[in-house]
């Protein structure tokens, strides 16, 4: 499995991506809902891209993944009681995949507050030459 992209990396830019996604999705006044955006790393197979995404103390019933000209949206949602409160963290990611990716080639599980996401490569065009009659 080649690792191509790990966003774990607590670098400057990833600090500086994740303050200005802060930034670009503030919380409205009076809410208790936060979003986030969760680190994740994206491996390939010769068959497969893995999206590992950090979830922690999400549940399998709270995730949403849909498929949508070729953009593939996570969301998921966290409950979090505190006393009498209550709160809710909104981890949020978009994805770009091919467009000939179908739901069918889309797998998903969620262990341990990683959330894992195989999407099925589509098949290789076979180049063909046409005669001209």
């Amino acid at each position: 499995m080649n690792t191509t992209h790990n966003s774990n990396n607590l670098s400057f830019p990833y600090f500086f991506h994740q303050l200005l996604n802060l930034a670009a999705n503030p919380v409205p006044e009076g809410t208790t809902t936060y979003q986030a955006t969760p680190a994740y790393t994206l491996a390939t197979t010769d068959t497969h891209h893995v999206i590992a995404l950090d979830v922690p103390g999400v549940e399998k019933k709270d995730v949403t993944i849909e498929l949508e000209n070729g953009a593939l949206n996570i969301e998921a949602r966290r409950h979090i009681k505190l006393g009498a409160k209550e709160q809710h963290v909104l981890y949020r990611r978009t994805f770009e995949v091919s467009e000939a990716v179908k739901d069918s080639d889309i797998q998903a599980s969620l262990e341990n507050g990683v959330l894992t996401v195989q999407v099925q490569k589509p098949e290789k065009s076979v180049k063909k030459a046409i005669t001209v009659a």
